[in-house]
């Protein structure tokens, strides 16, 4: 796993205890966040599109955890 990919997922768990947990258990989590959310954690691309993120999106997946980028829209009537 890249340095880059390790610190991003280090970002998303250390504000997320659930996300944590399931990490040190092994266990599967799904997490919704927006681009909005993982900008403000400094987890940037140049572009705007899930395929820039598929690095993290993969090396979550092997951890037993799905990454779902959503609209802010969708984010917002939840």
């Amino acid at each position: 796993m890249r340095k880059n990919v390790k610190e991003e997922i280090m970002l998303l768990a250390g504000n997320d205890d659930k996300m944590q947990k399931a990490i040190i258990q092994g266990k599967e989590y799904k997490k919704d966040v927006t681009f909005g959310f993982l900008e403000l954690l400094g987890i940037t691309r140049h572009d705007r599109k899930k395929q820039r993120y598929k690095p993290l999106i993969e090396n979550l997946g092997k951890l037993g955890i799905t990454l779902d980028i959503i609209s802010e829209e969708k984010a917002q009537a939840a």
